[in-house]
């Protein structure tokens, strides 16, 4: 069944289209086959996009543009992944730097606390022995000044 001069223009069409061209070839004769062009009829759209717009309209280009896009694009997401990892890298190094001053800082802090606590207990039992040198100091001028009447006769004796 030969189709109208129409509908293979449209299939030529479709065969130059950019988009089309970077498909594989088998791709786009599926294609045509699913549009229900017979085998000659699409190899005789195939020669007349050769013939008019010669082999390389045919051929899927892959020029030099896409893989050079492609390894820039490669280049570009690897670097920023490793960016990501040395970023994460530094994060978790300045966050360990501040844990550890944290610690050192903590260390110190209670290093202080008991120095003060041993400080604070020195001070009390020197107020207890303060307060028992009173009391006694208390009861030696009591001795002195109000002798008793013990001692008092025996000194009278003497």
């Amino acid at each position: 069944m030969a189709r109208d001069a129409a509908f293979l223009a449209r299939c030529e069409a479709f065969l130059l289209h950019p988009a089309v061209r970077a498909l594989s070839l088998a791709q786009r004769v599926d294609f045509l086959e699913q549009k229900g062009l017979t085998p000659e009829e699409i190899t005789a759209c195939l020669k007349r996009v050769e013939l008019q717009h010669g082999l390389s309209a045919l051929a899927a280009p892959v020029s030099a543009a896409v893989s050079v896009y492609a390894r820039f694009r490669q280049r570009a997401l690897e670097q920023q992944l490793l960016r990501r990892v040395v970023e994460q890298a530094q994060r978790r190094s300045r966050r360990s730097a501040k844990v550890a001053n944290m610690l050192a800082l903590l260390s110190d802090q209670q290093a202080q606390y008991a120095q003060s606590a041993a400080a604070l207990e020195r001070q009390i039992e020197l107020e207890a022995l303060k307060q028992e040198l009173l009391g006694l100091k208390g009861v030696v001028v009591d001795a002195f000044v109000h002798p008793r009447a013990e001692t008092a006769a025996a000194k009278q004796q003497l």
